[in-house]
Formats: C-alpha cells, sequence, structure tokens
C-alpha cells in the first residue's frame, strides 16, 4: 500500500468520523414539537435550537393552528414554548423556551448543488441525500421525509444547519426545505396571522388568468411605481406555487394581502 493511499484513506476515514461525532452532536439541538391546535388537536413536528437563549426555529405550518406549543428536548422533559416572529411565504417561526441554554446549532449560509446532507428530525430520524437543486431561498432534497419531520434541521457534511424541513411532495418524492438566509427575514407578528387550514386541498388557480385579471394587471402595469411591480411579480410566483401544489389557494390568497398592506399599507 502506497503512502498516497494510505494518506486518502485516513482522510475519508477522519472525514467518516468527524461527520458522525457532528451528527450525533446535532441530536440534541432538533427538538420534537408538540402542538395542540384551536380544534384541541394534537400535532407533532419538529425545531432547531438556533441561540443559546433558548430560540429555536421550525415550519410555520407546524404552528399555525396553535392555542398551545410545547418542545420536548432529548431527555424528554417537555418545555413551554411562545411563539415568536413568523414568516408565511418562507414557512418558518421561531419559538423561545425561557430559562433554555442548550447549545444551538452551527449553521452555513453555503450550500453546493449535488452536496451530500442530512436531515434529521425531532425524533431522531436521519435520513441522507443529496441537494438535488437549489437557489437562494430554499433547496429540494431527493428524498421525502415522512409526517412529523417538518421544522427539522437539514445539515451539510460538517454538521452545520443549512435550511429547516418545509414540505415534501408525495407525488414527486421530494422534500422542500428553506435556507437558513431567510431566518433574518422571519419579522412577522403571529398573534396578526389568519389562521390558514391545513387540510384544504384547493389548489385552484384559474384565478390567475382570469380575463379580469390581466386587464388589472395590464392597467397596473402602466404605473411607475417599483412597489406596483414588485407586488405584480408575487402575485406571480404564488400563482406559480399554487399550480404546483407547493401552496394551497387559501396560504397564497393571505400571502398576497399580506404583501399588499406591507407595500401599500391597505
Amino acid at each position: 500500500m502506497n503512502i498516497l493511499f494510505k494518506a486518502l484513506l485516513l482522510l475519508v476515514l477522519l472525514n467518516l468520523s468527524l461527520t458522525a461525532n457532528s451528527l450525533e452532536s446535532n441530536k440534541s439541538k432538533v427538538l420534537q414539537v408538540k402542538v395542540i391546535s384551536i380544534a384541541d388537536e394534537e400535532a407533532y413536528g419538529s425545531a432547531v435550537i438556533v441561540s443559546n437563549n433558548g430560540d429555536l426555529v421550525t415550519a410555520y405550518h407546524v404552528i399555525n393552528n396553535a392555542k398551545n406549543v410545547e418542545v420536548i428536548d432529548a431527555s424528554g422533559k417537555s418545555h413551554s414554548a411562545i411563539i415568536g416572529k413568523v414568516s408565511v411565504e418562507d414557512d418558518l417561526a421561531y419559538l423561545h423556551i425561557k430559562d433554555f441554554t442548550q447549545a444551538p446549532a452551527k449553521l452555513d449560509n453555503n450550500t453546493s448543488w449535488s452536496e451530500d446532507i442530512y436531515s434529521l428530525s425531532g425524533e431522531g430520524l436521519l435520513l441522507k441525500g443529496i441537494v438535488s437543486k437549489k437557489n437562494k431561498n430554499s433547496i429540494i432534497l431527493n428524498y421525502k421525509v415522512p409526517h412529523g419531520n417538518s421544522g427539522g434541521g437539514v445539515f451539510n457534511g460538517d454538521g452545520k444547519l443549512i435550511a429547516i424541513v418545509s414540505r415534501t411532495s408525495i407525488n414527486e418524492g421530494i422534500t422542500y426545505a428553506t435556507t437558513v438566509d431567510k431566518l433574518n427575514e422571519v419579522t412577522e407578528d403571529f398573534k396578526y396571522q389568519k389562521v390558514v387550514d391545513l387540510k384544504s386541498n384547493n389548489y385552484d388557480y384559474s384565478y390567475c388568468s382570469t380575463k379580469k385579471t390581466i386587464n388589472t394587471w395590464t392597467n397596473l402595469a402602466k404605473s411607475d411605481d417599483i412597489k406596483m411591480h414588485t407586488l405584480h411579480a408575487i402575485f406571480l410566483g404564488l400563482c406559480e406555487k399554487v399550480k404546483r401544489k407547493d401552496m394551497t389557494t387559501e396560504e397564497a390568497d393571505y400571502v398576497f394581502f399580506q404583501n399588499r398592506k406591507r407595500l401599500f399599507n391597505f
């Protein structure tokens, strides 16, 4: 066995050891979330610790209809959690646990196409795959995560958090995750959020191309106001999301009017 081969083998073994150690460490940083809805229904998701002051991040749809949220730590102890800022559009929400000082996950904003990644849920379910597609705001994983994994963490080979699990496409066998770049844009107050029917199967996007809609946007496009063009771009993007069944009609409708309020205050 020549020196070069030995060196390469040692490097591979060292890398595998580092990956195993970092993932083992992250098991205590991805916790299970128990939600009691306003309809008194019980549901579960996951959340990732992102600060040593008791801040966690989960998927917004996990806590959307919540009247009570608990986070279960690695030892099985349950903690009452407060819902903080949220982003409906990016499917992100902050949770806070008082007097909770467990070490947070380390974040990494750099993600590469075809990069090896791992997703980890609050139940300790570890899945391995690759980044099959990426853009600035989200990545697509080449596998489907089971129910209850929403809000869990997606980690790179160094054990650093790169995204939060959002939704699974059942038909395509893939999973969408929101990158950590979007965490700084989670600024909406939860108490002002509309309750969205998560059981809705309404993906009607016919309103996107009605004659009335087209005429309205044609007239508005004549405006020099950049905010109007921004709202139009948001509208078109939401239409595509509903068409791909990434978002229901009700969710898209709500996101549109939230953006209209943000841009024009009405």
